[in-house]
């Protein structure tokens, strides 16, 4: 059994704490230690955790995740388990301020970094952390926002550079209703996090008054239109999901999006906006996902399958058993140890 050393930051990362989840349910609590430990992961909350520089902390689990039963660990007891053997890997599960402070006291205890590394990166930005990898030479990393160019896969060989994007969290779903008792035509609920949710917004409530059974909004509205702020919160928001015939996702802050992978747990029909990014066992266009390319295309290809039942069903059923076939937290998280086993032999 792989046994892994998983450093964290103390701010809320969703993708280390999807593949966190998915690692959980392989390896169980003995063969995955987390430092620092953070008393979100087996109580829901932490109050004034205290960091390494003295400041106080405050972090709450994400609706999406159930607490797991992680073993609290001491640095010195860590420091102590990497001298005895007790790990494979190191994960870095993230760039930020504390996972390199750990790296570093680990440095300074041993001289060097006594184990083979992994590096994930969750962020928004697309560009590459060089700077890590020629800090730690890690035997492989992994990219959320990895995106596809020819320059990118010419990378990816070279560097054992792997495509790491969210996943689906299952923890929590709601009901899916079968497609013909969904009694919501289009459902969209999200943040305003980029301009191309406002125009989904404004397609949406035009198509809202000629008929069709809209509901959702984004948080906070586009100005100065007269929508009103939209949010419901985490098991209301999954049981939309569920009622809907036609979900519709768009990029936020980054291409790749919690919600990308939420509504692919659902037998609704899935529109997208077109996501450039390399990812692993991908939805295929008319099979798995309607993707759209132009923010003209919208209005007609919500009209088109909300007049296809049939059509609509077939691709929103197939993407949902794609999804949970290789992209919820436990299917990421092998095909995460996959890569890793083949690059460490």
């Amino acid at each position: 059994m792989t046994r892994i050393l998983y450093l964290v930051d103390y701010q809320l990362d969703y993708g280390a704490e999807m593949l966190l989840n998915g690692l959980y349910k392989i390896l169980g609590k003995d063969n995955l230690i987390i430092y620092p430990f953070l008393r979100r992961y087996s109580e829901g909350v932490d109050k004034d955790y205290i960091l390494p520089d003295g400041k106080k902390g405050f972090t709450s689990l994400s609706a999406q995740f159930s607490p797991l039963d992680l073993v609290e660990k001491d640095i010195d007891e860590i420091l102590h388990r990497i001298q005895s053997g007790d790990f494979d890997f190191i994960v870095m599960a993230s760039p930020r301020e504390y996972v390199i402070k750990s790296m570093e006291v680990i440095r300074e205890k041993f001289g060097r970094i006594p184990l083979p590394v992994v590096f994930c990166d969750f962020e928004d930005y697309s560009s590459l952390r060089w700077d890590i990898v020629q800090k730690y030479d890690p035997i492989c990393y992994f990219k959320r926002e990895l995106v596809d160019t020819e320059e990118n896969r010419k990378l990816c060989r070279q560097y054992c550079i792997y495509p790491l994007p969210f996943s689906a969290i299952t923890d929590n779903l709601a009901v899916d209703i079968p497609y013909e008792e969904k009694n919501i035509d289009v459902f969209f609920s999200a943040g305003n996090t980029h301009p191309l949710r406002e125009d989904v917004i404004r397609v949406l409530h035009e198509l809202k008054g000629e008929g069709v059974n809209f509901v959702g909004g984004i948080d906070p509205p586009p100005p100065l239109e007269g929508y009103i702020k939209y949010r419901l919160d985490y098991n209301e928001y999954q049981a939309m999901l569920g009622r809907s015939k036609i979900n519709i996702t768009v990029r936020g802050f980054g291409y790749d999006t919690v919600r990308r992978w939420e509504v692919m747990c659902y037998s609704g029909l899935v529109i997208s906006d077109s996501i450039p990014l390399i990812t692993p066992y991908p939805f295929e266009d008319r099979k798995h996902i309607v993707y759209w390319h132009d923010i003209k295309e919208l209005k007609d290809l919500v009209l088109y399958y909300l007049n296809n039942h049939k059509e609509a069903s077939v691709i929103g059923k197939r993407g949902k058993e794609h999804c949970l076939k290789h992209h919820t937290a436990t299917g990421r998280a092998k095909y995460f140890l996959e890569k890793v086993w083949e690059n460490a032999k």
